[in-house]
């Protein structure tokens, strides 16, 4: 089985990030397959998405709506890539807390 083909893309997102992220993901989700998902506080995220080549044009077209890719992409003439996404957050301040509430007892 040989390696599939990869595609880098980088992007800022301007919107909420808890507002932007399920939108990312459906968008995603519709056309390719989301195989990696990685948060790193309130500052970015990176996926890694198995997507079939004659539908990453329009994944990003529609991903447009929501994010500012720094780069466009080449033409995608392979039948698979691997999609890999790094999504800055402009808003955020890279100190996000959870809250974890105490357990009875």
């Amino acid at each position: 089985m040989s390696a599939l083909p990869h595609c880098y893309l980088t992007a800022v997102c301007n919107s909420d990030r808890y507002s932007a992220i399920p939108k990312i993901e459906s968008i995603i989700q519709h056309y390719g397959t989301l195989l990696d998902f990685n948060l790193f506080s309130d500052i970015s995220l990176s996926m890694l998405v198995e997507i079939p080549g004659d539908k990453v044009a329009i994944a990003i077209s529609e991903l447009s709506s929501i994010l500012l890719f720094q780069e466009e992409p080449n033409a995608f003439e392979e039948e698979n890539y691997y999609l890999y996404l790094n999504v800055s957050f402009a808003a955020g301040k890279g100190d996000i807390k959870h809250s974890i509430p105490e357990v009875p007892g």
